[in-house]
């Protein structure tokens, strides 16, 4: 028996590993890593490339864990199992386990695996689960599946039972996380996985995301340290991005303009709006009319996706839009939904076989539909994340459309000769209470890697978009940014100038009263002639206004004296008096 198989005791009798054994067994070797070469059937783009160079890079350095941020539709799932790849080169004692949250993206990624990698993945979830003793290489489980539950026996003794022993620690595991946003440390059923495959420090995390910001504000920082990847939707200064090298499409911003509804009273969980309070007040026969209605003006034959905050609201769109229509061109989802229903409707709505699919919680992470032309949010938010979600459903170019081509320029010509140049964006605007939802331009603004936009910039860029809108008008949310920022920055220019201005004045004036002080001291305890200046400062003893006070004397025969006197202590009664009236 190896050192190894002595130290571990199997997870169904709780075994652990002990002190010792840890520290001989896990003793950090020197890595070097090596360049990376893929056993994949397709070739990963620029980015994904440098991703899982970076990713390992950072694992040599020795940092544990380390995201990959790229937008919607940029392929996250193959850029992890790209990583995984690379990790299983290793050795025999490598293994890979994929998180994630929902049943749809656990199916999703084990078929991207076996697609992307020929390799059969295991899935553990509900009732599916692999063996210990035939540990495939690669397993795809759901996080709720892995926590620990306590169950009572026959006798009514409390028994531990927990399906994330099985995986044997011994094992150097890349734990990749799918839609990291979703797993932060500080939650247990998080936590609880971390640190049973943090007993070997060889083992490594990896996080998958298009949004890294929690709606609670939680940090990722615990999990992922590193940042093997900062690829964003759209960079307004021209640097590298997904809409810039053609790999996805712009935004073609639209507004509705509904008035008359007021949000200041919805109430609010986790800093957003309610689903219900949502939905009572957009799903009325009169506000489904102002949603609807222009919404079908704008998206024509456009290929669209709508979505609401409840499930009755989801049903009453897709039948108002049937109504109208005297046919059936909509359809509504939600997680009530028998799963294989779902898929016959999300299959039905790819082919063609009717416009609009109306959905209530459902679409908004892992969806895969590069046909979806316009996107309708009904569901106001004050979540970037889930805006950027909602909205990144329409960013993929259409299927098959950019693969192969190598350039950037080959890429975006490609798509602008195609029937999708843009993705439709249509948000709800001009209600009470909906100042501080999150917008399009926030996306945009979000995916300045170097810069923070201000969101004294995005106000005023969604200002000017919306009296656009109102005007009729096309609207670029980019080139909003851009002159927002442009007049901002030479707003406070302006008022940078005249605040120097200001204070140059004052200096200015705080020096005459230094002098004048001067020159007051001067009179009261001077002699000859600083005397007969305090003589002369007070009554005038020359010319035409012989005998006045100075304070009476015309300001332009003061300046004449100050000019022709030859008597020195007179000119500088004179100017005195004109220092003293400029101060006042």
């Amino acid at each position: 028996m190896s050192a190894l198989q002595g130290c571990w005791h199997g997870s169904e009798a709780g075994g652990r590993l002990s002190i010792v054994s840890q520290l001989t067994l896990f003793a950090p070797p020197v890595v070097t890593p090596q360049p990376t070469t893929f056993r994949s059937r397709i070739q990963p783009r620029d980015y994904q490339g440098r991703a899982v160079e970076k990713l390992f890079q950072l694992f040599a350095d020795g940092i544990e864990g380390a995201l990959c941020r790229s937008p919607t539709g940029t392929g996250k799932t193959i850029t992890g199992s790209l990583a995984a790849d690379k990790w299983l080169q290793q050795g025999d004692d490598y293994r890979v386990m994929v998180i994630a949250h929902e049943r749809q993206l656990i199916w999703q990624f084990a078929e991207e695996i076996e697609d992307v990698l020929r390799i059969s993945p295991g899935i553990e979830m509900a009732d599916r689960g692999v063996q210990e003793w035939s540990m495939p290489k690669i397993v795809v489980a759901s996080r709720a599946t892995l926590q620990e539950r306590t169950l009572l026996d026959d006798d009514g003794n409390e028994l531990s039972r927990c399906r994330l022993r099985k995986f044997n620690p011994r094992l150097n595991w890349l734990v990749i996380w799918d839609e990291a946003h979703k797993h932060t440390y500080s939650l247990s059923s998080v936590r609880h996985i971390v640190d049973h495959f943090a007993t070997n420090p060889q083992s490594k995390r990896m996080g998958l995301t298009a949004t890294p910001e929690r709606s609670d504000k939680r940090t990722l920082a615990k999990m992922f340290p590193g940042i093997a990847l900062d690829y964003r939707l759209y960079d307004i200064s021209g640097g590298p991005s997904a809409v810039g090298d053609g790999w996805a499409v712009e935004y073609d911003q639209r507004y509705i303009i509904v008035e008359g509804v007021d949000f200041k009273g919805l109430r609010e969980v986790a800093g957003d709006f309610r689903d219900d309070d949502l939905e009572l007040i957009l799903s009325t026969e009169e506000q489904l009319a102002k949603l609807c209605e222009p919404m079908l003006d704008l998206v024509v034959d456009r290929r669209t996706i709508i979505f609401n905050p409840g499930v009755d609201m989801a049903k009453a769109v897709a039948r108002y839009i049937n109504a109208k229509a005297g046919a059936t061109v909509a359809k509504s989802l939600d997680g009530a939904v028998p799963e294989r229903d779902r898929k016959k409707t999300y299959a039905d709505h790819q082919a063609g076989n009717f416009q609009f699919l109306s959905v209530c919680g459902l679409c908004r992470e892992g969806y895969n539909d590069p046909g979806i032309q316009a996107v309708a949010v009904f569901r106001p938010t004050k979540s970037r994340t889930l805006a950027e979600q909602m909205k990144g459903r329409g960013c993929r170019p259409l299927r098959g459309l950019v693969n192969g081509l190598e350039t950037a320029e080959e890429r975006l010509k490609a798509i602008a000769a195609s029937d999708k140049k843009a993705c439709m964006v249509i948000d709800l605007v001009g209600m009470t209470g909906l100042g501080d939802c999150a917008t399009t331009a926030h996306i945009y603004a979000n995916s300045q890697p170097d810069e923070v936009i201000e969101d004294e910039v995005i106000a005023l860029a969604n200002e000017r978009a919306v009296e656009k809108a109102k005007e009729g008008k096309l609207i670029d949310i980019a080139e909003e940014i851009e002159a927002a920022e442009n007049d901002i920055n030479e707003r406070r220019a302006e008022k940078e100038r005249r605040e120097r201005e200001a204070q140059a004045e004052a200096d200015r004036r705080a020096k005459l009263r230094a002098s004048v002080q001067y020159h007051e001291c001067a009179v009261n305890s001077g002699h000859g002639g600083a005397g007969r200046i305090g003589r002369a400062d007070r009554v005038v003893s020359f010319g035409k206004y012989k005998g006045m006070k100075y304070q009476d004397v015309p300001g332009s025969y003061l300046r004449w004296c100050c000019a022709n006197l030859s008597v020195l202590f007179l000119r500088v009664a004179c100017k005195n008096e004109l220092n003293r009236r400029e101060i006042k």
